[in-house]
């Protein structure tokens, strides 16, 4: 099982190779969907795994053209996303998601394996909590998921809601908001 988990990690850091560090700067709608499909697959490899946040870490490292050990690894992790958040999207390549498009972090959510999104919150400085997506013609920030989430009892029993309430005491507390309070 476990060369299995190496072997998926290894494609994935492959595909997110072939995505260079400079293509930050991706303007076509084509090329921002091929970076948001490379990050989610990563994602969907690395999260359910034995340690989720070092396996993603590492494949968004790899795509960043970083060793493994780079110093101050958080700060550019937070950078890579705080630059790329609006390409960050997740299509309906799962069985496990709320909607069909939705930002990565959201589709960690959805497939309720956000430990890495728990990590983020815990220890990024800087990351920017209030990216959003246009849903039902309002902005919809993450902590507007989570409250989602929340409010559906459906959905609110497959979590772990003291976990996800303190979640968003975290990102409130550095500086999230809701889509509302967006300008």
């Amino acid at each position: 099982m476990q060369r299995f988990v190496v072997l998926l990690l290894s494609v994935a850091a492959f595909e997110l190779g072939s995505v260079k560090a400079d293509d930050s700067d991706i303007s076509s709608e084509t090329d921002a969907s091929r970076l948001g499909g490379k990050i989610c697959r990563a994602g969907y490899i690395a999260w359910p795994s034995l340690e989720p946040v070092e396996k993603f870490e590492k494949a968004v490292l790899m795509h960043l053209g970083l060793p493994e050990n780079t110093t101050n690894k958080e700060q550019k992790i937070t950078q890579f996303f705080n630059e790329n958040n609006p390409k960050l999207i997740c299509g309906d390549d799962t069985d496990d998601y709320i909607r069909q498009n939705e930002h990565l972090l959201k589709r960690s959510l959805a497939r309720a394996e956000h430990t890495y999104l728990i990590h983020v919150a815990n220890h990024y400085d800087g990351f920017d909590w209030n990216f959003f997506e246009i849903v039902d013609g309002q902005k919809e920030t993450i902590l507007d998921y989570l409250d989602m989430i929340f409010s559906d009892p459906d959905l609110a029993e497959d979590y772990d809601i003291p976990e996800l309430k303190s979640l968003v005491r975290v990102i409130e507390q550095d500086g999230g908001k809701r889509g509302r309070e967006l300008e």
